[in-house]
């Protein structure tokens, strides 16, 4: 026996002297990518949080309204139906009237939710735009999730039988729907593609951007695959736990089975040269008999070794290189350190884990989250870590455009990094690897190129919480050890997840911040143009030229300030104003060129060149799309150049309790200013719509700033209406009077506009403007034709 096992030895020996190294794809493909991870824990088929229903809540006994919840959050066409879907449909006649009213016209909403959203939006059609309905070839569903399939049929039941059908379909292969269109089209596609919060859920790829501390990549570097690592997740599990779970005439071969993949498969990812055969040869030396017979047949853990290897590249990239490796005492402490908490465990493939996840379920539910968490009910559990590779040839060419679209922004965050990284971190000032987390969607590039083949003539309008490149770099950079990744479910059932992506995949909704930069970016590419981004209140404003009447507001289709919703879409007392819920709105075609959101000139730039140090207009005093202390530093930068932003960020890193207090109040004032902003959209449209019928009488002089008697009549009437629309009791009497009077003040000249404003001043006169403008443009058609 002794004799076979020194057989086996040798055997290893010479395959470990070929495979091990750092970063091999021999075995890559048996585990986990984070994207694949994350696919399945909201997607796959075996416990998938969206697949197998577990985000839909199972109303109780007592609940009578039958109604349909999801249990990680309440999406904008729930909680304010059926207000924000009349609101959505009255944009999109406005679309359909700029496209020239087509007879044949199609909705395809992707990520229907329960529903909720297509059958407000039919509902209003068919009551307030009868033609448009007429017209409306068909609503379509393309939804992933046979549990959500459920629910819109249920929900939307009364449309099903006329207007509105529903496929199985994923946003990443949308284009499989045109020959179902063209079917009932008769021409070309006049259609509108449709998502609410369908943007955040395309499985992320996450990267590491490394780079040696004193030699930050430039955006030359930054386009190269070598700069980056992805994350990858390994599970292992408690021996006992797989002993206790598999039983029955086949558990002792598929136990070995499972045994000899987690020695061998690791061993395999370890198969490349820049581990070289001394490396080896020193660890073996330095081990305990103990040590060396607990990894028999192999001559060393190649779990422990690949944890051991990837846990000192995040200190120093280049201690692999030249056989740095193989003399350092740290590799030998790491791995001991590894060898530790790896012992009595299992690594498992992905296939491996999701046949565990799968027998755990058929024990129940229980035993499922004793799996995962711990529990009595199982003596062991999962446990979970995070290695970054190399980017494989595969996903080095899927990001190429994605590294040519960024890397002049990367590079200069990188170069902040490096400016101001030993101030962040204390403890680890002397770390010679720096890096840079992002997080990119490649399904943003996919779903806009395939929605494409879905509009000949059209729009496509994205709804989801997100932010611009810019603003999520320098989140990046102020929160350098937050990962991008939310976690949505308030069931005390799973207080155990801590809040870890990484813990409960299937039994949570994982989230993440939208791109939409690279949305709009991606868009681009593949023929569609930015009509308009902005937050998504800026759907209601209220004079649309392509529509014969003001949109209303939700407070106004309310009747008032009456539910939890209303409150919480106007007052946004929980949401960060930079990463908030915005509107992006592409366009395609030759017609509709000109269709704009609301007044002209008020989208916010989603610009292809960095500006990491400027407002997204020159009026703004204080900037609410970058995150808090990201507007500090900028604010405070002596120019917009990135020397001056590393002194700027210095300056304000050595005084950390200053920081802290100016950051909060930062804070304060962005979420203060985007309530400001959305009020003084609606009040401004109050005031344009009494000037209206003043402008088209007597014309366009004075339209900016009337005559003081004409303005403040005007000023009364816009205090009249909102009280009417109960606007005080909705905002308060302070921020109400604070908004009415940056009017006021405007209107009566008080306000030059010489010097930067808050964002909400601005508006005034971009609004005001933008109208003048066009009723100057009316005036002169309309006596063009007399």
């Amino acid at each position: 026996m002794l004799e076979f096992v020194l057989t086996i030895q040798v055997i290893v020996l010479v395959r470990l002297n070929c495979v091990v190294s750092w970063n091999s794809a021999a075995t890559q493909d048996d585990f986990y990518t984070f994207q694949e991870f994350y696919t399945d824990a909201q997607y796959g088929s075996d416990f998938g949080y969206y697949s197998t229903g577990r985000i839909l809540h199972q109303p109780s006994s007592q609940d009578s309204s039958g109604s349909t919840y999801f249990n990680s959050y309440t999406t904008q066409p729930m909680s304010l139906s059926p207000f924000f879907g009349q609101l959505v449909c009255d944009r999109i006649v406005s679309m359909w009237n700029s496209l020239g009213q087509p007879s044949r016209f199609f909705i395809i909403e992707f990520g229907g939710g329960t529903g909720v959203l297509a059958r407000d939006i039919l509902g209003h059609a068919r009551k307030e735009h009868s033609n448009f309905f007429a017209s409306l070839q068909r609503y379509v569903i393309g939804e992933r999730s046979p549990a959500l399939q459920a629910a819109q049929r249920k929900t939307a039941s009364e449309f099903i039988a006329s207007k509105l059908r529903i496929f199985d379909a994923d946003a990443r292969t949308a284009s499989r729907l045109r020959p179902l269109l063209l079917e009932e089209a008769d021409g070309p596609l006049y259609s509108v593609v449709l998502s609410n919060e369908l943007l955040d859920e395309f499985d992320p790829v996450r990267l590491r951007l490394s780079w040696q501390a004193s030699n930050p990549p430039d955006t030359k570097r930054c386009r190269l695959c070598s700069t980056y690592r992805e994350a990858h997740v390994l599970h292992r599990v408690d021996e006992k736990a797989l002993h206790a779970l598999f039983h029955g005439e086949d558990a002792k071969s598929i136990l070995e089975s499972i045994r000899w993949e987690s020695k061998s498969l690791p061993c395999g990812l370890l198969d490349t040269q820049l581990l070289q055969r001394k490396v080896v040869e020193r660890l073996s030396s330095s081990l305990s008999s103990d040590e060396i017979k607990r990894c028999l047949p192999m001559q060393l853990c190649c779990t422990a070794l690949l944890l051991a290897v990837n846990s000192l590249m995040q200190d120093d990239q280049s201690s692999i290189q030249m056989g740095k490796l193989a003399a350092s005492n740290r590799l030998l402490q790491r791995y001991r350190q590894q060898l530790a908490r790896t012992n009595g465990t299992v690594l498992l493939s992905k296939h491996r884990y999701r046949q565990l996840r799968r027998r755990a379920l058929e024990e129940g539910l229980d035993v499922e989250h004793a799996l995962l968490l711990g529990g009595a009910e199982l003596p062991g559990h999962i446990h979970t870590d995070e290695v970054y590779f190399a980017l494989s040839p595969g996903r080095c060419q899927e990001l190429e455009a994605w590294r040519q679209r960024h890397a002049q922004r990367l590079a200069l965050a990188t170069e902040l990094r490096s400016a101001v990284a030993h101030l962040y971190d204390l403890r680890h000032a002397d770390r010679k690897t720096l890096q840079l987390k992002v997080l990119v969607q490649p399904g943003h590039s996919q779903f806009v190129r395939e929605a494409s083949k879905l509009v000949d003539e059209g729009f496509m309008i994205s709804m989801d919480y997100g932010a611009d490149a810019d603003a999520l770099v320098w989140h990046a950079l102020v929160h350098p050890n937050h990962e991008g990744i939310h976690i949505m479910d308030a069931r005390q059932a799973l207080s155990g997840c801590a809040g870890s992506y990484l813990a409960c995949p299937g039994l949570q909704d994982i989230t993440m911040t939208v791109d939409f930069t690279e949305a709009a970016g991606a868009g681009s590419t593949a023929g569609w143009r930015t009509a308009a981004y902005a937050p998504i209140f800026h759907l209601e404003f209220a004079f649309d030229e392509w529509l014969d009447r003001p949109v209303a507001s939700l407070l106004e289709r309310a009747g008032g300030p009456r539910t939890i919703g209303l409150h919480a879409w106007y007052r946004h007392s929980n949401e960060d104003a930079w990463s908030s819920f915005k509107v992006l709105v592409l366009h395609r075609g030759t017609r509709a060129n000109n269709w704009t959101l609301g007044a002209r000139d008020l989208s916010w730039p989603l610009q292809a060149v960095p500006r990491l140090a400027e407002a997204p207009f020159p009026c703004w005093k204080h900037d609410i799309t970058k995150p808090a202390m990201a507007a500090l530093i900028s604010r405070h930068a002596r120019s917009k150049e990135p020397r001056e932003l590393e002194e700027s960020f210095h300056s304000w890193l050595a005084d950390l309790q200053k920081l802290q207090e100016a950051v909060d109040l930062q804070y304060g004032r962005q979420r203060q200013s985007y309530r400001d902003l959305h009020l003084v959209q609606i009040l401004t449209d109050f005031l344009l719509f009494f000037a209206r019928d003043q402008v088209r009488t007597s014309g366009v002089h004075g339209c900016m700033r009337p005559e003081t008697k004409v303005g403040s009549a005007w000023l009364d009437q816009v205090r009249f209406l909102a009280t009417a629309r109960r606007l005080p009791e909705m905002h308060g009497e302070v921020m109400f009077n604070r908004a009415f009077n940056a009017i006021a003040a405007y209107m009566h000249g008080n306000n030059t506009g010489a010097e930067p404003a808050e964002p909400y001043e601005c508006l005034v006169a971009a609004m005001m403007s933008s109208f003048c403008q066009q009723a100057a443009a009316e005036k002169i058609s309309l006596e063009e034709a007399r």
